[in-house]
């Protein structure tokens, strides 16, 4: 039996809905590995104004960050 068929049985899958599953993955990982990303004008600003927007308090976050470590307790 080809590897194909022992994988593709192994999850359960024939082949065709195997190959279809490791290309699903195979292109998530080129999309999600894509590191230069090149927006439009109107995105740029929209995303700078988030940057430079100010916070919102968030008492949680921030009794979170200012707790002592438990290894310094």
């Amino acid at each position: 039996m080809p590897e194909e068929d022992r994988a593709a049985d192994a999850m359960g899958k024939n082949r065709s809905g195997s190959m279809l599953k490791a290309s699903r993955r195979d292109a998530q990982a080129v999309l999600l590995d894509r590191r230069h990303f090149v927006p439009d004008d109107a995105a740029a600003d929209a995303f700078w104004a988030r940057l430079d927007a100010p916070t919102e308090e968030n008492g949680p976050l921030r009794r979170l960050l200012e707790a002592k470590p438990t290894w310094d307790r």
